[in-house]
């Protein structure tokens, strides 16, 4: 079977080594990846991530495995089209296109008219989207009555003929949680939808490590403190300010953030820490791009922390960084938006969002009960690897693809939270 994946992130070893690994394992199995020749990484959101990377991309030839670079010229609504993607598949002739990206995206549409053009009957498209519950064409409450006219009229302009072309001609789609396989159905979606992540988390990087905590602790001196974190973006939606607020107001714990935010928002995270009057129990490491050192650092916590808030624009579709922190062996504090709680499972502690004082409830149930947080942790391991590792996801993608090509439909291969070969 000849697969063709398409994904800016291949430009980076950790995102292709879960397809690599694929195609090692099943030998009938012929991948190819196409990744931007040149892509700018945190372009939008640098000062939130604390830099910028212009990176190029790396071609690999073996037998069936490879990554070819593809054009990525501008187009509307900051999207690429390109030309040499469709020529790729045209050279390939692929059984499937996996198109990982967004279900209204510029370069979704090209391979689907690309099918109907050339006449490539047999070949399946699957696309993946990271969305949330809210409906594709939507109105945001806060924007001013004539933006808002003109915001709905232009989305409705150009995605809802995208949308109506991606009901039709995808044979299946991809998504993260419950709540966004919820929203395509009600939406009229009648292919089958599937609860896969397509990143995963590598658990040949992130597991518990003993030289790891004793390395990092030492160098931030955290002894035999009680140590909190949490791994995000400063935006305010992600919850860092109010996880501050919640810390317990004294004891022997420290609350160690990892990543960075625009100057206003490391303003507000620092002003949150001063008005407590916790500089001596925050420690902040900037931002860590390199999974290896973030391995380590979550191996440094005893609690992990991931608090996010709904906003009208957004809510948490599926963290990577949680269950990195989940395959560390660590229990997880979890705030009830979005994705949370399916990725936690029923054996995480799950807080409704927003409530300090729950949150502080739980932290002081930690620190105060290390062995039963302890036991969570192992648990959160366990769901890790069975639900979100890349192993586990390759076995369920190999099974559903083989599905999707002969054009049935298996429910219990549905949920990677479900799932067992």
């Amino acid at each position: 079977m000849k697969i063709v994946i398409i994904n800016h992130t291949f430009q980076k070893p950790q995102f292709y080594k879960r397809w690599k690994c694929l195609s090692e394992k099943y030998t009938n199995l012929d991948i190819t990846l196409l990744a931007p020749g040149k892509w700018t990484w945190w372009n939008v959101k640098s000062m939130t991530y604390g830099h910028v990377d212009d990176l190029n991309g790396t071609v690999i030839e073996e037998d069936r495995f490879r990554i070819h670079l593809i054009d990525t010229k501008d187009a509307i609504m900051g999207e690429y089209r390109s030309e040499r993607m469709i020529e790729e598949i045209l050279e390939i002739k692929p059984d499937i296109v996996y198109f990982i990206g967004g279900y209204t995206a510029a370069p979704l549409m090209q391979i689907i008219d690309a099918k109907k053009k050339y006449h490539l009957d047999k070949m399946k498209i699957i696309a993946f989207t990271m969305r949330g519950h809210t409906p594709t064409i939507s109105v945001k409450k806060e924007e001013p009555g004539f933006r808002k006219y003109i915001n709905y009229l232009g989305k409705t302009v150009i995605l809802g003929p995208r949308y109506k072309k991606f009901k039709k001609y995808c044979d299946a789609v991809f998504c993260h949680y419950p709540d966004a396989r919820d929203a395509f159905i009600k939406e009229g979606y009648t292919k089958p939808i599937y609860m896969q992540t397509q990143v995963g988390v590598d658990p040949d990087v992130f597991h518990p490590d003993e030289e790891a905590r004793k390395k990092i602790r030492e160098k931030y001196n955290i002894g035999d403190a009680y140590l909190f974190g949490s791994a995000s973006r400063f935006h305010y939606s992600k919850g860092v300010a109010e996880t501050i607020r919640a810390l317990p107001c004294e004891g022997n714990f420290k609350y160690m953030i990892m990543g960075w935010g625009r100057d206003d928002e490391v303003e507000a995270i620092k002003n949150a820490v001063a008005e407590r009057n916790l500089e001596d129990k925050v420690i902040f490491t900037g931002f860590i791009d390199d999974w290896k050192d973030m391995a380590e650092h979550w191996n440094a916590l005893d609690c992990a922390v991931h608090f996010p808030m709904t906003t009208s624009k957004w809510e948490e579709t599926f963290s990577l960084a949680l269950v990195q922190a989940m395959a560390t062996g660590l229990p997880v504090l979890g705030s009830s938006s979005g994705s949370v709680p399916y990725q936690i499972g029923e054996d995480g502690i799950i807080i409704p969002e927003k409530d300090e004082s729950k949150l502080r409830e739980q932290m002081l149930r930690m620190i105060n009960n290390p062995e039963e947080g302890k036991e969570i942790g192992a648990k959160m391991r366990e769901r890790a690897l069975n639900c979100f590792s890349i192993y586990h996801l390759n076995d369920l993608f190999y099974e559903t693809v083989k599905d999707i090509e002969k054009g049935i439909y298996d429910e219990n291969k549905a949920d990677m939270a479900n799932w067992q070969k």
